[in-house]
């Protein structure tokens, strides 16, 4: 029926008829295919990759460990995304835009980038250095998300908690990559 996306502002309810394959063929052949997997199901969908014809491959989402994703298939054109959305089930916020690009001794990709999204409704955003970009993304969610679970969701209940919002930011600046924590006082 569908992917439906219920626009949690608009109250409106998209439908797209996505093409989507169950099983990869190893003969069958797209220009690109997209990998929309958490990020611990990424290891079962290696090995059909590896074996598939296909060249670009796009892994979308969190991701901590994209160089190893990308050694993981030395054959192939490996990017990787992030698209600017957000949800619940059937509630969703999506911003109509992707960050798109390869590990920064890869290859610029920015020309197909041009040539997947072109005369689309999404904004793109090409970044020649996604492991970075993802890395910088995970340090800046991941004491967000403890701090919601050490408050069961309501983040009013840290005002004034000086000590935790500290820690916080420690946290957030630890997790950034060595050569942008640098940039830190």
């Amino acid at each position: 029926n569908g992917l439906r996306i219920k626009d949690k502002f608009s109250l409106r309810t998209s439908v797209s008829c996505i093409p989507v394959v169950t099983t990869l063929a190893p003969d069958a052949q797209y220009d690109v295919i997209f990998v929309v997997l958490r990020y611990t199901q990424l290891g079962s969908a290696l090995d059909t990759l590896q074996t598939n014809r296909t060249k670009n491959i796009v892994f979308v989402g969190n991701n901590v460990r994209a160089r190893a994703l990308a050694a993981a298939l030395p054959e192939k054109n490996v990017l990787f995304a992030f698209a600017l959305s957000a949800g619940h089930r059937v509630v969703s916020i999506d911003l109509k835009k992707i960050t798109i690009g390869q590990l920064s001794d890869a290859v610029s990709n920015a020309g197909l980038i041009e040539e997947i999204f072109g005369g689309t409704k999404y904004r793109v955003v090409y970044e020649p250095n996604m492991e970075d970009y993802l890395l910088c993304h995970a340090a800046f969610v991941m004491p967000a998300a403890f701090a919601c679970y050490k408050t069961d969701g309501d983040l009013k209940k840290l005002r004034g908690n000086t000590t935790y919002l500290n820690r916080l930011i420690d946290a957030n600046i630890e997790g950034y990559p060595p050569a942008i924590r640098r940039r830190f006082p």
